[in-house]
């Protein structure tokens, strides 16, 4: 009977040897996974941080966008405005320039009669105006030529 005990015991002992280092083996992988996973945790937080840090820029980059959008607008609408004014001051500086030639070839008396009509034009008066300002110049270019001016 020593001998079979002695057999049960050493069978009894190789399976709690197995077991053991079955245990350790388990123990060592689980170890292994526990690491693991805390890693993949930081990993995710990691990737939750970058994402609110991305969405955070990419809410930023939108009101830019959106401001930079609003200024275009705001240039485009008024740039033509800006172009005709500009004409207009070319046109009115045109206008100008042509009505103080007008003024002066009247002032020194050349050609009064079609001057007269030509400025009448240029500020805009109506006939009435046109006539009187007319029948006043007929009668300033007659009184010259009888004091033969």
């Amino acid at each position: 009977m020593d001998t079979e005990h002695r057999e049960e015991v050493d069978a009894l002992t190789n399976e709690w040897s197995k077991e053991r280092k079955q245990n350790t083996n388990l123990e060592t992988a689980e170890c292994k996974n526990e690491k693991a996973l805390e890693k993949i945790i930081q990993d995710v937080e990691t990737t939750s941080q970058r994402e609110e840090v991305l969405q955070r820029q990419v809410t930023k980059l939108t009101k830019e966008l959106g401001e930079l959008k609003k200024n275009y607008r705001n240039e485009v609408y008024n740039k033509p405005r800006t172009n005709d004014m500009d004409d207009d001051n070319n046109k009115g500086g045109c206008e100008m320039e042509y009505l103080r030639n007008v003024l002066y070839e009247y002032m020194m008396g050349t050609q009064p009669m079609v001057l007269t009509k030509v400025l009448a034009a240029i500020v805009k008066f109506d006939s009435n105006q046109l006539n009187t300002v007319l029948q006043k110049e007929e009668q300033k270019v007659s009184l010259t030529k009888t004091l033969g001016m």
